[in-house]
């Protein structure tokens, strides 16, 4: 049914709200990944005339969505959920996605508690997850 679409995000780095865990997960990240900048993916899948139907977040069996985490949850779970469109609250026929811990997961919805930013203007790069993680490699 229509085509997946992928869209990866890439933000600058991860804040955990605990200072040690973001000095040992930074370390982490850059032993493990060769880079600070944190990596995301979900997927939209559309319908024969391009119309979007769902989202899905997961990239390669690890999921992308929030739940109903908290931005400050020490150790966030990362879920995997398939959410139709009708779901998403829109600005004309845009989606916004939240992002709802520190580490970046994604949702339909917003969690109480967090503010928020719209992003309105961002860049656009023609890619994938893989061309996204060399980009943003150290070494």
């Amino acid at each position: 049914m229509g085509n997946l679409t992928q869209l990866t995000v890439v933000f600058s780095d991860e804040y955990p709200p605990v200072w040690l865990i973001d000095k040992i997960y930074r370390m982490f990240r850059i032993l493990r990944y060769h880079r600070t900048a944190d990596i995301e993916t979900f997927y939209i899948r559309t319908d024969e005339n391009a119309s979007p139907v769902e989202a899905i977040f997961s990239h390669d069996g690890k999921g992308t969505y929030s739940g109903e985490q908290s931005y400050d949850a020490l150790f966030p779970k990362h879920y995997s959920k398939t959410v139709p469109f009708e779901d998403f609250e829109c600005n004309e026929s845009r989606p916004y996605i939240y992002i709802n811990t520190w580490n970046h997961l994604f949702s339909e919805k917003k969690n109480s508690g967090i503010s928020y930013v719209v992003l309105r203007n961002y860049t656009v790069v023609h890619g994938d997850r893989r061309k996204a993680g060399e980009d943003y490699r150290i070494w």
